[in-house]
């Protein structure tokens, strides 16, 4: 099971870093750690960067049409409403994707995606992005 956000002893990922967009990244008007996790909502004007984009992404979705986008363009992982992950769940293990779906929860509802098998949690705060 992924885990984001429960603690940095236990943590998949290190550093994570939420941005505007994915295109600010690759053409340098936002700095990021190397190696760091991106985090950003779901834009189809980024969509043609998410391959380009050399640092890992996390891309906040909230259909399965954005789902299987992100999964189609090898986007590291899938953020969702704990409410939608069973169901990208499902499609994810159907088409065999390689992006890990992630529940947006807080870290005490970890037994409950544990139990509805969503590939993980992601329990860290969104700052104010594109709504």
């Amino acid at each position: 099971m992924v885990l984001i956000g429960i603690d940095g002893a236990i943590d998949s990922e290190k550093e994570v870093v939420f941005v505007e967009s994915i295109a600010a990244v690759i053409n340098g008007s936002t700095k990021t750690p190397n190696g760091s996790l991106l985090v950003a909502d779901f834009s189809e004007s980024d969509l043609p960067l998410y391959g380009e984009c050399t640092d890992r992404l996390a891309i906040r979705v909230s259909s399965v049409r954005e789902f299987v986008i992100v999964s189609a363009a090898a986007v590291r992982y899938a953020l969702c409403d704990l409410a939608v992950a069973p169901k990208l769940q499902q499609i994810a293990d159907h088409y065999l994707s390689d992006t890990k779906v992630l529940a947006i929860a807080a870290p005490s509802q970890i037994e409950e995606i544990a139990l509805l098998g969503v590939d993980g949690i992601f329990a860290l705060a969104f700052p104010a992005m594109n709504s």
